[in-house]
């Protein structure tokens, strides 16, 4: 009999941490901009109203400068970029930012195998915003394994990880964000060496849906779309099924795409990348002319 006691009270400690632990997380998101790789996400989900959104992965953070794009178009900009992300994250991105108002052009940065890329990317990020009206981020969150649905119940597992990183945010700086959440990759000391990998022939049905859902929102929602690849500093052999569908969506659905991963110019100054896949500041400054020149054209 004292051992069902024990059980029970040891039950009934956890299940008031954990209601507890609940109430101390979701006050603390609603009333707080969360740091760090969360940034982004607290900014998209509640407080953006930008003309421009630019969606995608840390390849977006660090190769265009809103400011840039706003010079030269007299349009607001925000990057949204997120680091580790993929086409999903886009999609959610979406979807919250569509919750509260309408952009009028969203720019989705790609990288050469985002259609190839299988899994949810960083999809922890999302859990503060679990249950809070942003069904996406539910489904996301709950579809990870057969029981997450059941643990994601939890506080105690939902935040496992996020405490101990907003506290360690208070002791180390994380990439902070510049202006209009760009983040600027500083120029190395030693520029990369170039690498050379074959194209991506694999295409995962869960991101080519995920890709085609935002182009299908942002037709419905009449929000001008343009993809872009941005450059990097690798040489691609063969043909890449993964570009080469995301061009001809794009050709299908009148959607102006860059593909700028193997522009001859970048890739005969290999000062202009931090690394093989990411722009240096001196880059990033270039490639954004480029872009806000090319947008400038499209909506003149």
């Amino acid at each position: 009999m004292k051992l069902v006691r024990f059980i029970i009270s040891i039950v009934a400690i956890v299940f008031v941490i954990d209601f507890l632990m609940g109430l101390a997380s979701k006050y603390y998101v609603n009333n707080h901009t969360l740091p760090g790789d969360y940034q982004p996400i607290d900014y998209l989900i509640k407080q953006t109203n930008e003309d421009i959104i630019l969606l995608g992965s840390s390849v977006v953070l660090n190769s265009v400068m809103p400011t840039i794009i706003e010079d030269s178009l007299n349009m607001s900009c925000y990057n949204g970029g997120g680091n580790g992300q993929n086409l999903i994250f886009c999609r959610i991105m979406l979807d919250c930012i569509l919750k509260r108002y309408t952009p009028k052009l969203i720019i989705l940065g790609m990288r050469p195998d985002d259609l190839a890329a299988s899994g949810l990317g960083r999809y922890r990020l999302l859990v503060p915003y679990y249950h809070t009206g942003f069904e996406i981020v539910d489904s996301c969150l709950e579809s990870k394994t057969l029981y997450e649905k059941y643990l994601m119940a939890s506080s105690l597992y939902r935040y496992n990880t996020i405490w101990f990183r907003i506290l360690l945010y208070h002791f180390i700086t994380p990439d902070t964000r510049g202006e209009k959440g760009y983040v600027a990759k500083q120029n190395p000391l030693f520029p990369p060496i170039m690498t050379e990998t074959k194209g991506f022939e694999h295409i995962d049905e869960n991101r080519l849906n995920d890709f085609m859902y935002i182009v299908n929102t942002c037709k419905e929602k009449e929000i001008d779309m343009v993809v872009y690849f941005p450059p990097t500093y690798i040489k691609y052999v063969g043909q890449s099924n993964s570009v080469n569908k995301v061009k001809a969506i794009c050709s299908e659905n009148h959607i102006p795409c860059f593909y700028d991963a193997e522009d001859a110019e970048f890739l005969q100054h290999s000062e202009y990348f931090f690394d093989n896949v990411h722009l240096a500041k001196d880059g990033g400054f270039i490639y954004s002319q480029q872009i806000a020149h090319r947008l400038v054209q499209l909506l003149r």
